[in-house]
Formats: structure tokens, sequence, C-alpha cells
């Protein structure tokens, strides 16, 4: 399995024989988001209505779309939607669907814009401080669960 991430809460996943795209955005001046992801995908899970997470216009391969609550499988892989909420949206439908897959013996969770209770995250250098651990900058990370007992922990950071 290899995951990427294209910036905000959209990520590429390939895994076995199936491309999975996340959350795409459009384009968007006013916020600073210069292209749309673009890259071929079979499936494209969508968490929100928002603009910043549904843009499939830059998606090629007429992906099957998946927009809502259900349980899912294509090509081997398994995909839990489970509904939620997104409080900060303007629009009327602040639908937030949380996704589950299962591929390769491992299991994902992507939130999408799950609204809970507000954090005060500290930064990324302090972090990074604490875990004392030297950060792996990467454009993406493959996992494979044969070899996940056998890796030492570390720490990746995802560049778009």
């Amino acid at each position: 399995m290899t995951i990427y991430w294209h910036g905000l809460s959209c990520f590429k996943i390939e895994t076995n024989d199936l491309t999975i795209g996340l959350n795409p955005f459009a384009k968007n001046e006013k916020l600073g988001i210069a292209k749309s992801p673009r890259f071929k995908a079979q499936a494209l899970l969508i968490s929100s209505p928002d603009e910043l997470y549904n843009y499939s216009g830059s998606i090629d391969g007429s992906p099957m779309i998946i927009d809502h609550a259900g349980e899912f499988e294509l090509s081997g892989c398994f995909i839990y939607g489970i509904q939620g909420q997104a409080k900060f949206f303007k629009a009327k439908d602040k639908q937030n669907t949380v996704f589950v897959i299962k591929s390769e013996d491992l299991w994902l969770a992507h939130l999408g814009a799950f609204s809970g209770s507000k954090m005060k995250l500290d930064s990324l250098e302090k972090f990074i401080k604490e875990v004392n651990l030297k950060p792996e900058n990467e454009e993406k990370l493959l996992l494979k669960s044969r070899s996940l007992d056998e890796e030492k922990t570390r720490l990746v950071i995802l560049s778009s």
C-alpha cells in the first residue's frame, strides 16, 4: 500500500490493483490554492459536499464516487463510510463521512472534515522534540503489513 498526500485532506492510496482518491479540492485563488491535484483513480471518496473536499473534475479514469455512509467492496478492498457532521461549513448540508479502508491486512481511517472537541495543537517542531525522532520527509508512504512488526518507530512527514 502506498499513500500520497496532495495537500489539505486529499490523499491518493494505491493498494492491490486499486487506486483510491480521497477529498480532491478545486483551485481556489482566495485560499492560495494554485492547482487541483490530478491523478487517475478507480474509486473517489468524498467526505463532504464542501468545495474543499469534493472536486472530482481533476480526477481521471471515471472513478466510482462514494460520498455517503455504507459498506463497499472494490478489488478486495473494503470501504466503510460512517456518517458524521462538520460544524464549521457554511453550507446547509454539514455532513461529513468518515471513511475506514481495509486492504492488505491494514486498516486506515480518514476523518475528512470531522468536527470534534477543539484542541490547541503545539507546533510540529515541539512534537518532533518530544518524540525524540528524526523526521523523514517523504513524498509517499509505503506500508506493508508484514514489515510493520519488524520496523522501528518512524516519524514520516508527507509533502504534497
